[in-house]
């Protein structure tokens, strides 16, 4: 769980050093691609089906969900901190337990009420709402967690009858129809750094995939959350070593609260 939240963050250095002169959704549909050609390889060799066979309603909100909440999230990395972007994103899990209420039937309880109102404050604290120098796409990292949190419920729901290569591929697969058109019509032959950092982008994104499924079968939840929460410590390493961010007080204190309220929300029963 330390290398997946180690690794999350990196992926998106990567994409901060390609977007200056790789548009969006070329990095997403060759960061697609590359992937795909990844799984259909593991699932030749783990004889396993790639596609998935049933529920196609839910997987279109599913996908629709992430493939959002993807393009926001790499559009805003150029206009806000690392740290910041990834403390507004723990805020994922307490939309997603609260969403589980309606979508899932799964009650209102009084611990998920103290962690949206944590979630809510944390979240301020990092926005800074008020003071003169707020910042408009930390509001856009917000609803990005709403998305995250819908596509998160979706699969949950999707878990028990659908397999991870197969959640996996019906999420790659549907950035690529999307991206591509635009892509193409924007296209910038990448140099050799850069595709190797697009193939490096690729593959992290796919470890980190499979290092998230692979700690979550062996060791419960309450030993995994904790360790989770480390991802903001690695961004605020990450982007204080390799685009100079400066370390807030007030992102700093919100982070704190953002975990605390997603951890004690999550190890509810």
């Amino acid at each position: 769980m330390l290398l997946f939240s180690a690794t999350l963050p990196l992926t998106d250095v990567w994409v901060r050093w390609l977007t200056p002169t790789i548009g969006i959704a070329q990095i997403i549909v060759i960061r697609s691609m590359v992937m795909m050609v990844a799984m259909g390889a593991l699932s030749w060799v783990n004889r396993e089906s790639l596609w998935p066979t049933q529920h196609w309603a839910l997987h279109g909100i599913r996908n629709i969900t992430f493939v959002l909440a993807v393009f926001l999230w790499f559009f805003i990395l150029d206009y806000a901190p690392l740290s910041d972007l990834y403390a507004i994103g723990f805020t994922s899990p307490i939309f997603a337990s609260i969403g589980s209420v309606f979508a899932l039937n799964e009650r209102l309880s009084f611990r998920k009420c103290i962690g949206l109102l944590g979630g809510i404050i944390g979240t301020l604290f990092v926005i800074q709402p008020g003071f003169d120098t707020i910042n408009p796409y930390l509001i856009l990292a917000v609803l990005c967690s709403v998305l995250w949190a819908i596509a998160m419920i979706a699969t949950k729901k999707l878990a028990s009858s659908e397999s991870p290569t197969q959640l996996a591929t019906s999420i790659f697969v549907s950035f690529i129809p999307v991206t591509l058109v635009p892509s193409i019509t924007q296209w910038v032959m990448p140099s050799g750094v850069q595709w190797l950092l697009l193939i490096s982008l690729s593959m992290t994104t796919l470890i980190s995939h499979f290092l998230l499924a692979w700690s979550y079968q062996r060791a419960p939840l309450t030993y995994l959350a904790p360790v989770e929460f480390s991802t903001v410590i690695f961004s605020f390493l990450f982007g204080w070593v390799f685009f100079n961010e400066p370390i807030l007080w007030t992102t700093g204190i919100g982070s704190l609260l953002i975990g605390a309220s997603a951890l004690y929300t999550m190890l509810e029963g």
